[in-house]
C-alpha cells in the first residue's frame, strides 16, 4: 500500500495484522515498539520484505516472556536479508537472558556498525550460562541501556573480540541490592574487553544520587589513554579533588569532551578547586568541553588567587558549572576568565537553589567579558 516508505514508527496501538501493508522495498528505518509476543515474527517479515532497511529498532511489550522464541526469529531474519543493516537497537528480556544466542546471530551481520541493547532484568532469576563468547568485529559503537552493573557484566563477558569500537556507552539503573564491588567489576570486565584504541566512554547512573562510589572505582579507565571524550555520571564519596584531578589529566591528556558530575541531592559538595581545574586545563590541552563541579569559595582558594598559575584554555566558550559553591560572584568571575579567555556562557545551574542568585550574577559578568573584542582576553 505504501511503496515509497521510507520510515515506519509502529507501536501497540497498530494492528499487527495489516504489517504487510506497510513494509516496503524502499523502507530504510524500521521502529517496532511495545511489540507483543505474538507479533515476535514481524522481524521476520520485515526481512523478507525490506532489503534497503539499514536502521532496525525492536522493543518488545512488558509481557514479553524470557526464553521465548524471539532468539530463533532473530536468527531467521538474519538469514533471509538482515545482514545489511547498519544500526539496531533491542529492548527485550532474552537480552539479558540469553545473550550468548543473541549475539551469536548478531555477529552474522557483517554491516553492523552501531548496536544498542537495553538491558531489561528477566522475571527469573536463574539465568542460563554463558555456553561461549562471540566476536563483533564490525561494531563501532555499542550501548547499553537501563540495566545494572551485573547485567552489563553479563554482556561483556559474552564478548570476545570488539577490535574496531570506538564508543561505549552505559545508562545504568541500580537496584537495592547494587554493591561498590559489583561496579569494581562492571569496570574491570570493561576493561578486559574494550579495546585500548577506544575514543569515547559515557558511564551515567540514572539516579546519580541512589549511589556513591569511590573515584577509585573508575581509575582502572585510564588505561584507555587515547580517549577524546569522557563522561563519568556518578555522585563520588569520598568527593572528587584536585589530586583526581590530576591523575585523569596526566592519564588523557587527549580529552576534547569531559563530563564529570555536578552537585545534586544529599551529595553537594565537592573538594575540586580552581587549582584542580588548572591542572585539567594545563595537561589536557584540546578540551573543548567541560562539565564539573568545583569549589570557588573565597577561602578555599586564597593560595591560589594569591599566587595563580599561568594557564590558558581558548576552545572552551560554554562551561557547565551546576550549583557549585561560590560566595564572590566577580572573584569566580575574574578566576574562571584568566584561565577561560573565551568563556561565553555557564549553562545547567538550577534557578531554584539558593545560590542561584550569585551564579546570575557570575554569568552577567562572563557575557559582559564575551561581548567584547573575541581576542581580547581579562586583565586581573
Amino acid at each position: 500500500m505504501f511503496p515509497n516508505l521510507h520510515e515506519a514508527y509502529l507501536d501497540s496501538a497498530f494492528p499487527w495484522a495489516f504489517l504487510p501493508l506497510v513494509l516496503g522495498p524502499r523502507l530504510v528505518r524500521a521502529h517496532f515498539d511495545s511489540l507483543a509476543p505474538e507479533f515476535g515474527h514481524a522481524i521476520v517479515f520485515l526481512a523478507r520484505k525490506c532489503p534497503s532497511v539499514k536502521y532496525v529498532s525492536l522493543l518488545m511489550g512488558k509481557d514479553h516472556p524470557p526464553d521465548s522464541m524471539f532468539a530463533t526469529m532473530l536468527a531467521d531474519a538474519v538469514s533471509l536479508g538482515l545482514q545489511n543493516v547498519e544500526r539496531l537497537h533491542l529492548g527485550t528480556p532474552d537480552v539479558v537472558y540469553k545473550p550468548s544466542a543473541i549475539l551469536s546471530t548478531l555477529s552474522r551481520m557483517k554491516s553492523l556498525d552501531a548496536l544498542i541493547l537495553d538491558l531489561e532484568s528477566p522475571s527469573t532469576s536463574r539465568l542460563p550460562s554463558i555456553p561461549s563468547r562471540t566476536s563483533l568485529p564490525s561494531l563501532t559503537q555499542l550501548t547499553l541501556e537501563s540495566g545494572g552493573p551485573k547485567e552489563v557484566m553479563r554482556i561483556m563477558s559474552c564478548i570476545r573480540d570488539l577490535s574496531n569500537l570506538a564508543t561505549f556507552h552505559a545508562t545504568l539503573k541500580y537496584g537495592p541490592e547494587d554493591k561498590e564491588a559489583d561496579i569494581s567489576d562492571m569496570i574491570a570486565s570493561l576493561v578486559q574487553t574494550l579495546p585500548e584504541t577506544m575514543l569515547s566512554i559515557h558511564l551515567s547512573n540514572v539516579d546519580p544520587t541512589i549511589f556513591a562510589p569511590s573515584p577509585a572505582v573508575f581509575r582502572p579507565l585510564f588505561r584507555f589513554n587515547q580517549l577524546f571524550d569522557l563522561t563519568v555520571n556518578f555522585v563520588f564519596d569520598p568527593p572528587l579533588n584536585d589530586d583526581d584531578m590530576e591523575a585523569l589529566s596526566l592519564a588523557l591528556p587527549r580529552l576534547k569532551s569531559l563530563s564529570l558530575p555536578l552537585l545534586t541531592g544529599s551529595h553537594a559538595i565537592t573538594r575540586t578547586t580552581l587549582q584542580g581545574l588548572a591542572t585539567l586545563l594545563r595537561n589536557c590541552r584540546h578540551l573543548s568541553e567541560l562539565s564539573l563541579a568545583l569549589d570557588l569559595t573565597t577561602a578555599t582558594n586564597a593560595a591560589y588567587d594569591a599566587l595563580p598559575p599561568w594557564v590558558r584554555n581558548t576552545q572552551i566558550t560554554s562551561l557547565s558549572l551546576g550549583n557549585s559553591p561560590m560566595d564572590d560572584p566577580a572573584f569566580a568571575a575574574r578566576h574562571l576568565l584568566r584561565l577561560i579567555p573565551r568563556l561565553s556562557s555557564l549553562p545547567e545551574y538550577n534557578g531554584s537553589d539558593p545560590n542561584a542568585g550569585v551564579w546570575e550574577e557570575v554569568e552577567r559578568l562572563v557575557k559582559q567579558h564575551a561581548s567584547r573584542v573575541p581576542t581580547q582576553t581579562l586583565l586581573v
